[in-house]
């Protein structure tokens, strides 16, 4: 192909897209490289061509706990393998879960729990066992069982509505459990709600572990009979073929293999 003939693709590809154009589908799609299509670009800009972005971008909408516990690894490997690239994380919120057909087409991907999610493309990151926690100066709390704690004090549960809620707190409940007197969304904060308080929580061992000492926390072990925590990635089917969004993939996938997060079974072959 003429670079004439590259340029006015590349104008025409852009004019035809719904959401920005990564560098790698525009060279899949010219069967040219990425730095060829950065120079046709660059170029275009010079002609004064009103084309606006960024040398990348991936949006990630993710739990407070996917962020804390897969974050730093994601970046790290982000800056070395592709520095150009602009990672952009928002937390979810219940709206966004009930609210998702509306949302997906615009997230490059979704960190969030098994059990919230389905209808989308997915595959597991890493799992999760539960802990019973509580503030270390709660002198009320002896060397029982976590369950015995869990029954006789008083909850602070996370995502208790109808349609988010951790499988962790609805075992509680099925066993008829005094009912949680606190609800967060998030589990982030809920060991900081601890400090100064009689109550206790059920948080994945990885929150748990991180805010031991900042928020002077004592964690016990607790056997439910609830599934663990299962962290997945989901996204809009039309990212499937993206080159793109393939590589976002293989990333999460990288980065959830990771010695800190090791432990987990083998999640299926990214399509």
């Amino acid at each position: 192909m003429r670079r004439a003939d590259r340029l006015f693709q590349i104008i025409q590809i852009l004019r035809r897209s719904t959401r920005p154009a990564t560098a790698a589908a525009l060279a899949e799609e010219l069967e040219v490289s990425k730095r060829t299509v950065y120079r046709d670009v660059a170029d275009l800009i010079g002609q004064r061509v009103p084309i606006q972005g960024e040398a990348g971008l991936g949006y990630l909408i993710a739990s407070d706990y996917a962020q804390a516990v897969l974050g730093g690894h994601l970046i790290r490997l982000a800056e070395s393998e592709a520095p150009q690239v602009r990672l952009r994380f928002g937390n979810v919120s219940v709206r966004t879960v009930d609210d998702l057909e509306s949302r997906m087409g615009g997230i490059d991907a979704l960190l969030l729990p098994t059990g919230f999610v389905d209808g989308f493309p997915h595959f597991e990151l890493f799992r999760d066992e539960w802990v019973c926690v509580a503030w270390s100066g709660n002198d009320e709390i002896g060397e029982g069982a976590a369950l015995d704690v869990l029954r006789e004090s008083r909850r602070i549960s996370t995502f208790d509505t109808g349609r988010t809620f951790t499988y962790a707190d609805r075992q509680l409940d099925i066993l008829d459990f005094r009912r949680s007197s606190v609800v967060a969304d998030g589990f982030l904060a809920t060991p900081f709600l601890l400090t100064g308080t009689r109550s206790v929580t059920l948080l994945p061992r990885r929150i748990a572990e991180l805010t031991r000492e900042p928020a002077a926390l004592r964690i016990l072990p607790v056997h439910l009979d609830a599934p663990p925590l299962i962290e997945s990635v989901w996204w809009h089917e039309a990212h499937n073929a993206d080159p793109g969004h393939r590589w976002l993939r293989r990333l999460l996938r990288r980065a959830a293999g990771e010695p800190a997060l090791s432990g987990r079974p083998s999640a299926p072959s990214i399509a």
